[in-house]
């Protein structure tokens, strides 16, 4: 066998490795502050958007309850303003 025939099939090992799957092991670069401070950010947003829909359900709640007590009879049997009955 040729051993041009054996690295076609089998790709030689590399002795460096690839600049792309080389990474940074210290974290403090600025990209990573960056995206530190955005990812922070973001999470403080979806917490408030959080709290705004549960404000709104909370008052489409009251605001159902309102409606369905104005359209329920909620009265009591009213009485007449003579002191004896009918």
């Amino acid at each position: 066998m040729e051993t041009s025939e054996i690295s076609r099939v089998y790709k030689p090992r590399a002795t460096l490795p690839d600049k792309e799957h080389v990474k940074s092991s210290t974290q403090n670069t600025s990209e990573h502050h960056y995206i530190k401070g955005k990812l922070e950010a973001l999470e403080s947003y979806v917490d408030d958007l959080k709290e705004q829909r549960n404000k709104a359900e909370n008052r489409a709640d009251a605001a159902e309850a309102r409606v369905t007590a104005l359209l329920s009879d909620q009265s009591t049997k009213r009485r007449g303003w003579w002191p004896w009955g009918r």
